[in-house]
C-alpha cells in the first residue's frame, strides 16, 4: 500500500516537474509528501525515483537524502549512485560526486548506462583538475559507445587544458562528425585553432558555433579576438558589444573591449569599462563574504 502511494506521488511529481504553470506552494507540498513517504519506504528503487523527482523539482537537499537512503538500502544500486553523483556534481561538491560516480561505473553491469557513468565521473575529475584521470574514464565510455559525442568533446577539453591543441582538434572534429550542430564543439574548436594561430579557420569555426547558438557570448568574444589579431579593433569592439547585449556583466567582454579602446586612444571609454569590471568584482566579493551563492 505504501509503495503504491509513493508511486502515485512520483507520477504527480514528474508531471509537476515538467509543468510550466506549477505554483511554488504545490511544488513544496509535493516535496514534503515525497520526502516524508520515502522516510518510511524500504524499497531502494522507490527512494532513488523520489530522489530524481525531487531533484527535478529543485529540492536538492531532499533529493540527496533520498539517494543516500537508496544506496544504504542497496549498496549495489548503480542508478542511485549515479543519480546521487550527478546531483552532487551540480551542487559543486565534486570530490563526493567523483566517489559516487566511481562506484556506479565500476559496479555497473549494464552497457546501456555505463558510458554515462564514466562520462559524469570524468566531468567531476575535470573540475578537480585531474585531466589525465578524466581521459581514462572517457576512453572507457567511448570503448562502449564510440558515438558518444559529448564524451569526445570532453576528451578534447582535457587535451585543450593540457595545451595539446592538435589532439583536442581531433576530438572536436569527431564530435562534429557525430553531431554537426554541436555548438560548443564548434566553439572549443575555434579557440583551439586560434591557439594554433590558424585564425581564418578559427573564425569559420566561431561562425558555425554562432549559427547553432546565436546567444553564445563566448562565440562573439572568440570572433573579437580574431579581429584583434588582424588589427580590426573597431570591428572587435562591435563584437564585444554584441556579447554584452547578451550578458551585460560579462567581465571578459568588458576587459577585451577596454583593451581595444585603450589601444585606440579612447582612454575615458576604456576607463568606464574597467570601472564596471571593478564594481562587478566588488559586488561578487560582497556576496561571497555574506554567504550568498554567486
Amino acid at each position: 500500500m505504501l509503495e503504491g502511494f509513493l508511486r502515485r506521488m512520483l507520477e504527480s511529481a514528474a508531471k509537476a516537474a515538467s509543468s510550466t504553470t506549477l505554483g511554488g506552494v504545490l511544488a513544496d507540498a509535493i516535496a514534503v509528501v515525497l520526502a516524508g513517504t520515502v522516510s518510511l519506504s524500504r524499497k531502494p528503487d522507490a527512494c532513488a525515483a523520489a530522489g530524481q523527482a525531487l531533484a527535478d523539482l529543485g529540492f536538492d537537499i531532499d533529493a540527496l537524502s533520498c539517494y543516500s537512503k537508496a544506496v544504504r538500502l542497496e549498496q549495489t544500486n548503480t542508478l542511485a549512485w549515479y543519480g546521487k553523483g550527478v546531483l552532487l556534481y551540480r551542487m559543486g561538491r565534486h570530490e563526493e560526486a567523483e566517489r559516487c560516480l566511481q562506484i556506479a561505473a565500476e559496479s555497473s553491469v549494464s552497457e546501456e548506462w555505463t558510458p554515462l557513468f564514466w562520462y559524469w565521473r570524468a566531468q567531476a575529475l575535470i573540475e578537480l583538475a585531474r585531466d589525465l584521470d578524466a581521459i581514462v574514464c572517457l576512453d572507457k565510455a567511448l570503448d562502449i559507445d564510440p558515438g558518444f559525442a559529448d564524451a569526445w568533446e570532453s576528451m578534447g577539453i582535457c587535451f585543450h587544458y593540457s595545451g595539446k591543441f592538435e589532439e583536442a582538434l581531433i576530438c572536436y572534429d569527431r564530435t562534429i562528425d557525430i553531431t554537426p550542430a554541436h555548438s560548443s564543439a564548434w566553439l572549443n574548436r575555434g579557440y583551439a585553432l586560434a591557439r594554433l594561430e590558424r585564425h581564418d579557420e578559427a573564425m569559420r569555426s566561431f561562425d558555425q558555433a554562432l549559427r547553432y547558438d546565436p546567444e553564445s557570448v563566448e562565440g562573439w568574444i572568440g570572433k573579437g579576438h580574431v579581429l584583434e589579431v588582424y588589427g580590426q579593433l573597431e570591428d572587435a569592439i562591435n563584437l564585444y558589444d554584441r556579447a554584452l547585449l547578451i550578458d551585460p556583466e560579462c567581465v571578459d567582454a568588458l576587459m577585451d573591449k577596454a583593451d581595444c579602446l585603450e589601444e585606440l586612444g579612447r582612454h575615458e571609454e576604456a576607463e568606464r569599462c574597467l570601472d564596471t569590471v571593478v564594481s562587478l568584482e566588488v559586488r561578487d566579493l560582497d556576496l561571497l563574504l555574506s554567504g550568498h551563492v554567486l
